[in-house]
């Protein structure tokens, strides 16, 4: 599973100068304030290594509240700096990964909906009677829950 990679064109070509072709490849897309958002408000706990948000996932008890500290890097002009190689490049990474069956997801909904249709759509079996080495590609711009889809995913599965 390749999580957030490629991050440009020539990284894409050069997975397939290599041999590897993605099976899935799903598109994660929020509008960029979204991202934001999710991206400030992200909080994690130095002691257990939890990771919550202050709006959307906040510690349950008073105690982590305290503990929990802004992730390094966090800063908006920061992730805006990321959005523009991101949205510079996934054209380019969009048109060189077009061996494997595509899907582009809203991520700008709550994780369960899009755990759903990221699952539902890597259950899908691409029309093929080849040989395959199973390959997923989870893509998006930092804060689009990638990560998140990709500890959710893909334990559940069998590829």
């Amino acid at each position: 599973v390749l999580v957030g990679y490629p991050k440009t064109r020539d990284q894409a070509l050069a997975l397939q100068r290599h041999g590897i072709f993605a099976k899935h490849v799903v598109y994660m897309e929020a509008p960029d304030m979204v991202l934001i958002e999710r991206f400030m408000g992200k909080r994690i706990d130095p002691q257990t290594g939890g990771i919550y948000h202050l709006t959307f996932e906040p510690p349950e008890s008073p105690e982590v509240t305290r503990r929990i500290k802004p992730i390094e890097n966090q800063s908006e002009k920061f992730l805006r700096k990321q959005l523009l190689h991101y949205h510079r490049n996934i054209e380019g990474i969009r048109a060189a990964v077009c061996k494997g069956t595509t899907k582009i997801i809203n991520a700008d909904q709550p994780k369960t909906d899009v755990f759903a249709q990221v699952y539902h759509f890597l259950c899908q079996q691409p029309r093929s009677v080849a040989p395959q080495c199973p390959r997923v590609i989870l893509q998006g711009p930092r804060g689009s829950g990638k990560g998140t889809q990709a500890a959710c995913s893909l334990p559940n599965m069998v590829l």
